[in-house]
């Protein structure tokens, strides 16, 4: 195997693995936008804490004091979710088109440096 096809081999295994990595991150990203949807529209298969007893732990009173404003400001967070996804979803891409653009670059500067080894 000569040093060019080593170096060609390289390239593609690590652009699709790199690849694969933002395709995989985004994907996770869409799943999460559509679950905040579900949550937002209280959909009726999603379990909630109150229904599974995750709060029957917590005293009354601390529930009584809190439990409104905790509602109230998820609520507010659950409703700019979809558009603070969008967002992180551009940076993935973003940052996914500079690593290769900069692995690439890297390649093309190291090859100049192999071909001048004997």
């Amino acid at each position: 195997m000569t040093k060019r096809t080593l170096m060609t081999l390289v390239v593609v295994v690590f652009t699709v693995f790199w690849s694969l990595l933002a395709w995989g991150a985004s994907g996770l990203l869409a799943w999460l936008s559509e679950l905040s949807v579900m949550v937002q529209n209280d959909a009726p298969g999603l379990p909630s804490p109150l229904r599974e007893g995750i709060l029957l732990w917590v005293p009354q009173t601390i529930l009584d004091a809190w439990l409104p404003w905790l509602q109230a400001s998820l609520n507010r967070l659950i409703s700019s979710f979809p558009a603070l996804i969008i967002w992180i979803n551009y940076a993935i891409w973003i940052v996914w088109g500079l690593g290769i653009t900069l692995f690439l670059l890297l390649i093309s500067i190291g090859g100049r440096f192999i071909n001048r080894t004997p």
